[in-house]
């Protein structure tokens, strides 16, 4: 009973998603087109020579660039890479008949991450580890306008997955923090820049937390502590963190082991840096 619950609940991790969201360099159908996009810069400019009897002076002024507001910055991103480091913690109980059985699993997840919010494209790339018995995968996904690719055993394969899609794109952590920015946070502080802390909504929370906390699609999910701290240099997200707490109880026919119900009990941390903006990468069909 013990295997069967780590397995089936590392292989729904790793299989069905593979993290949030990641890319890399090692995947043959990319390759980089385009150099960073840098936010104007302080010029020069020259006045009219001075009305005098003297030789005319050359004269110039020199503008500071303003620093842009965090809402401001997030509005000018086209493209973000980013790489993210999950730990994810579990309490997995497993029910048939009169027999229970509660086992402790720790995952992490470790991403990098291409979203090219323009073209619709991404790359993905995520390695999944438990930390309780050793078990580990990876898994690649390319998303190429719009349609979603990924890679098995057997080649790449495309799949529909509106849900997969969703997450992709509204709960990364640049979209995240366009929605939340310009709301007011419950914490701010300007040490070492600009900290913005949020709640976040328990709508929002399902939607991330469906994928990893859900054995069936029928599962019961509750969450909450839901928080999205932001930390911003010179008007630029830096890199930002994501936790939330969350609970499931679903009820499983598997043909080997019976009827089951099986209950977890969480917690996601995430801790994701920004590495790159607007630096587009031509991605490919596989």
């Amino acid at each position: 009973m013990r295997g069967y619950a780590l397995v089936l609940i590392v292989l729904l991790l790793v299989g069905v998603m593979g993290g949030c969201i990641s890319s890399g360099g090692e995947n043959s159908s990319t390759s980089r087109t385009a150099s960073r996009t840098i936010p104007g810069s302080a010029g020069t400019s020259e006045t009219a020579p001075a009305s005098t009897t003297s030789s005319p002076t050359e004269t110039t002024s020199t503008t500071t660039p303003q620093t842009p507001s965090p809402g401001q910055w997030l509005s000018g991103v086209h493209q973000v890479e980013y790489t993210s480091n999950v730990t994810l913690d579990l309490n997995v109980t497993v029910i048939q008949g009169n027999f229970s059985q509660t086992n402790a699993l720790r995952l992490r997840i470790l991403t990098r991450a291409y979203l090219d919010f323009e073209g619709r494209n991404a790359i993905i790339n995520t390695t999944t580890m438990s930390l309780s018995d050793g078990t580990s995968g990876t898994t690649h996904l390319l998303i190429v306008n719009g349609s979603m690719y990924t890679k098995t055993l057997s080649g790449w394969l495309k799949v529909n997955d509106s849900a997969m899609s969703e997450l992709v794109w509204d709960y990364n952590i640049i979209s995240l923090a366009k929605r939340y920015v310009n709301r007011t946070p419950v914490q701010r502080s300007g040490n070492n820049g600009l900290t913005l802390v949020y709640r976040i909504d328990s709508e929002d929370l399902l939607k991330m937390a469906v994928t990893y906390f859900s054995p069936t699609q029928n599962a019961e999910l509750n969450v909450s502590n839901g928080v999205l701290e932001l930390h911003f240099v010179s008007g630029e997200l830096k890199w930002g963190r994501i936790s939330y707490d969350a609970s499931s109880k679903a009820e499983v026919n598997d043909p080997t082991m019976g009827n089951m119900t099986i209950i977890q009990k969480g917690r996601w941390e995430g801790i994701i840096n920004v590495t790159e903006t607007n630096e587009k990468i031509k991605v490919e069909e596989p």
